[in-house]
């Protein structure tokens, strides 16, 4: 079972990795 929250946490991560926001 593949949960959601799963999915956004990948994500998030994906676009975090691709587009560090460092301030």
């Amino acid at each position: 079972m593949i949960l959601p929250f799963l999915s956004q946490y990948m994500s998030s991560v994906v676009c975090f990795s691709r587009y560090p926001l460092r301030p």
